[in-house]
């Protein structure tokens, strides 16, 4: 019988790595302080992607159309490998 612990996806987050309860460590923590879910702005690095996905790319994409009172701004979009083969060969962005 080994004594390490499973290395899975986060039901949160969807980080791989040891769980706690099914979630990694942050999300389990945050979860036991507060009773909720930890939200999606504090998790970092590659979580889900929209479609709901485990994501494996971290992506910069530009938002905003660059006129006079819109400014552009930049933001990370998390992408699953089909999401972002799809995005690629579409053009929108650099995969």
């Amino acid at each position: 019988m080994s004594n390490s612990t499973p290395t899975l996806d986060c039901l949160n987050c969807g980080r791989t790595g040891p769980l706690i309860r099914g979630r990694c460590n942050a999300c389990y923590l945050y979860l036991y302080r507060t009773g909720r879910e930890r939200p999606a702005e504090l998790i970092s690095g590659h979580g889900r992607c929209e479609c709901g996905q485990p994501a494996g790319h971290l992506v910069e994409i530009t938002v905003g159309s660059g006129g006079p009172r819109n400014r552009l701004k930049r933001e990370w979009l998390d992408l699953c490998e089909e999401c972002a083969r799809y995005e690629s060969r579409a053009g929108l962005v650099g995969v």
